[in-house]
């Protein structure tokens, strides 16, 4: 039965499962994922408007992160 158990264990940790959790809590939620292509303008327009530093430009984190900051503040959910 312990044996039973672990291997279950072993088997809802796994990565393939946590993304399937998550991605049905999304679903439960009414939130998707998407990809944005985010180009030079863009970051350019990022950095003026100062959501994001200059010496940030290269660091793909950083640019998503204040991309998805100005899109909450845009849309009134800051």
């Amino acid at each position: 039965m312990i044996e039973s158990y672990r291997q279950t264990d072993i088997a809802a940790s796994r990565p393939e499962a946590q993304r399937q959790r998550r991605s049905r809590e999304r679903r439960r939620r009414g939130a998707m994922v998407v990809q944005v292509v985010i180009g030079p303008a863009a970051i350019r327009d990022l950095i003026r408007l100062g959501w994001l530093r200059d010496g940030e430009r290269t660091d793909r984190q950083a640019v998503r992160d204040a991309f998805v900051r100005f899109a909450k503040w845009a849309l009134g959910h800051a």
